[in-house]
């Protein structure tokens, strides 16, 4: 016998790939439950974290009375065969065909039969021998969410009840890490605001203290231009008084600063060559 490479093949008209399609994705990113994968399966083993890989072939079939070769190796690689069981698929001859391979080296409890719609449930006249081989009941499940826990729990060997727990709980643990997360990320956005509107009072105090710093160097320039200058002039240091007064003037007129209303009148006049 190959090596079971596969979880399971999926049997499927074309008309059903759709349903196909979804149930191979839907089974492949399934986390298998750690207290699930402490028993055996009864294919043999342990289950690992996620049934991977599940084969579903993606391509037409050539028109060949045999499958590819590939593909009879996938089948016979395969632990279980899916089989959706409808009207369109009991007609497919390759439906029958794989069913027939994988029958040729896995017993009929390793398939898989599903019903997704019992109004599409194919009559007995148009069944190929093969179906009434490989299966005589097949459950009828009339929504995907019941046909994908059927499927998980007939690969681990479980009951539907107990699958059904198992995912179930898996939902309301990602409803609280989303919940949980969703906190964190208002408390975080909580912290930033807060920190911002600090950020925000400081940067207010900041520019009121040098507000009133440069309150307090305009009122020193102030003293320059006209006490410490007119004692200078009244001592004899004419020079020196109109030093002093030029350097004032020129700050203000530098645009560092508004000039003082008390300065407008006169700082262009400071700065001009004093009268010998």
């Amino acid at each position: 016998m190959p090596e079971l490479r596969y979880w399971a093949f999926l049997s499927y008209s074309r008309d059903d790939e759709p349903l196909a399609r979804w149930l191979h994705r839907r089974l492949e990113r399934f986390r298998v439950p750690r207290r699930l994968r402490e028993n055996a399966v009864p294919s043999g083993g342990r289950a690992p974290e996620r049934l991977r890989p599940i084969f579903r072939d993606q391509e037409e079939l050539a028109a060949s009375p045999d499958l590819g070769h590939q593909l009879e190796q996938a089948i016979q690689s395969s632990r279980h065969l899916v089989v959706l069981r409808t009207e369109p698929a009991s007609r497919s001859r390759w439906v029958a065909r794989e069913i027939d391979v994988f029958l040729s080296s896995r017993g009929p409890d390793s398939i898989i039969p599903i019903v997704p719609d019992p109004k599409c449930l194919p009559s007995s006249k148009s069944l190929h021998p093969a179906w009434a081989t490989a299966f005589s009941e097949s459950l009828i499940l009339n929504d995907r969410n019941s046909i994908h826990t059927h499927v998980l729990a007939r690969i681990l060997g479980v009951p539907p009840q107990v699958m059904d727990g198992e995912i179930l709980t898996q939902k309301i643990r990602k409803r609280q890490a989303v919940f949980a997360a969703s906190i964190l990320l208002t408390v975080s956005m909580l912290g930033l605001s807060w920190y911002a509107d600090q950020q925000r009072r400081v940067a207010k105090h900041e520019e009121s203290v040098a507000i009133d710093l440069r309150k307090e160097g305009e009122g020193f320039l102030q003293y320059l231009s006209s006490d410490l200058a007119t004692a200078l002039r009244d001592h004899g240091f004419t020079a020196a008084s109109q030093m002093v007064q030029k350097h004032v003037a020129d700050y203000y007129l530098r645009g560092d600063s508004p000039i003082p209303e008390f300065e407008q009148q006169t700082a262009s006049d400071l700065v001009r060559e004093p009268t010998r």
